[in-house]
């Protein structure tokens, strides 16, 4: 895929600007292009007998600060915002348990953080994907994450009260055990990429 050996048809690239970084023209070709199918055609090369490899670290590099470009910078913004929901979740929790039981302070912290986070999201990491109405992203935003914030949840309470870890500890453990699944769920099904 990356080795630069590539064929595309004159329409796929035509009147669209490429801005390749390095060697990974196709990886711009596929973001950028104009196409509805793809298809690969295996091959092997033979070892090399001349020359070095123009692999290097430098490389890597590139290609990874031109993934991130295609993406609009996508998983770093995902990332930034789910960590000012933490500051959200945690801060409200610690305001809350000191008045509340902490199963009604942690499903309102959580509860808040999941708003905070679908607003930020949808205003600043997918607004070029927001399609239908706000409460339609909303709603399906809170179904993609229902399985991160029961993790949280349970481990919340699971942590706390059966092992006796201090609350907002065990909230970060939460947090961080749904965090992974919350991100692809939102990139499959909140804010999905349609062609």
């Amino acid at each position: 895929l990356m080795s630069g050996f590539f064929m595309v048809r004159r329409e796929v690239i035509e009147g669209v600007e490429l801005r390749p970084r390095g060697f990974k023209v196709l990886l711009e070709v596929l973001a950028r292009g104009k196409w509805s199918r793809a298809v690969e055609v295996p091959y092997v090369f033979r070892p090399r007998e001349r020359g070095r490899s123009k692999l290097g670290v430098g490389v890597v590099w590139d290609y990874v600060r031109h993934v991130l470009e295609l993406s609009g910078y996508r998983p770093l913004k995902f990332a930034a915002v789910g960590l000012s929901g933490i500051l959200v979740n945690e801060g409200l929790l610690h305001l809350l348990a000191s008045t509340l039981p902490l199963y009604v302070a942690g499903a309102a912290s959580i509860e808040a953080s999941i708003l905070s986070n679908f607003t930020l999201n949808d205003l600043w990491t997918f607004r070029d994907r927001r399609a239908g109405r706000w409460a339609s992203r909303c709603a399906r935003y809170h179904v993609a994450v229902a399985i991160g914030a029961l993790v949280n949840y349970a481990a919340l309470l699971a942590l706390t009260l059966a092992l006796g870890v201090h609350y907002l500890l065990s909230n970060l453990v939460g947090i961080a055990l749904g965090f992974l699944a919350n991100y692809a769920v939102s990139e499959l099904f909140v804010w999905r990429f349609r062609r």
